[in-house]
């Protein structure tokens, strides 16, 4: 297995438990009054755009040859932090 094979299986991992994390807020708003579901209506969206950036740019990683390797993982990784921290944005709120 290549270092990008384990790298992308590891940022798969930790987005399948952020998924699973997003469904337990999910649930957890069903209650909510209005004002609340629309907000997280509107986080989930930013949330979902920021994880479609973070696969476009794994994707891109992957085609990457060796000299853009580097600057595109980084890319990666901004991706991946900006996901998690709109994610612990909108739990933190609930």
């Amino acid at each position: 297995m290549s270092t990008f094979d384990a790298y992308r299986r590891k940022i798969e991992a930790e987005l399948k438990v952020l998924k699973a994390e997003m469904e337990r807020l999910d649930a957890r708003l069903q209650g909510a009054e209005a004002d609340a579901r629309l907000w997280f209506e509107k986080e989930r969206k930013a949330i979902a755009d920021k994880e479609a950036e973070l696969r476009r740019r794994l994707d891109r990683l992957e085609q990457a040859g060796s000299d853009a390797l580097e600057e595109l993982e980084r890319g990666v990784r901004n991706a991946w932090r900006d996901l998690k921290t709109a994610f612990e944005r909108a739990r933190d709120k609930f």
